[in-house]
């Protein structure tokens, strides 16, 4: 049997990676079929292709960089259901670090030796350099240059801009 044909006015729930809980995020955009999720452009673009070595990271700036993780400590504070995740990374000359709140399941990804390209702001923390919250992508050792240029779309709560761009 043959697969129902889809047409671009079909609800957006039909489209690969779309369930009902996702399907409610979009709808908050505006998103409500295939073709509105066509039609909705990014609001800008990040140019990630400039890897900053870490010794050369300058705060206030986003940067985006290419290391691997040496360490990865995961806490909870104080406050209810507040969990932070701190990585130490390296690029092979300089160390850094990545902090990144309330992220279930980042530290099964992040595991100690594992490549990430990462793009975010950086700040200096304590005399070290930190990227707060960045973006991240786990990479094979064959795709060092991954970073690319990256679509920035406007977004709700609860729907994080990856598995958006992945949806589109």
């Amino acid at each position: 049997m043959n697969a129902p044909q889809r047409q671009l006015s079909d609800p957006v729930r039909y489209v690969k990676g779309v369930g009902p809980a996702r399907e409610v995020l979009l709808g908050r955009l505006g998103i409500t079929s295939a073709e509105d999720l066509l039609f909705y452009f990014p609001r800008r673009y990040e140019d990630r292709r400039n890897v900053t070595p870490l010794a050369s990271l300058r705060a206030g700036e986003p940067a985006s960089a290419l290391a691997r993780v040496v360490a990865l400590e995961r806490r909870r504070t104080a406050r209810k259901n507040l969990s932070i995740v701190t990585a130490l990374l390296t690029d092979g000359k300089a160390m850094a670090k990545a902090v990144w709140f309330n992220r279930p399941g980042i530290e099964r990804l992040l595991q100690s030796g594992v490549l990430v390209a990462l793009y975010g702001r950086v700040e200096v923390r304590g005399g070290a350099v930190q990227f707060t919250n960045p973006e991240y992508e786990v990479l094979d050792e064959a795709e060092e240059n991954a970073p690319a240029i990256v679509p920035v779309y406007p977004t709700t709560a609860g729907l994080a801009q990856k598995p958006l761009r992945r949806v589109i």
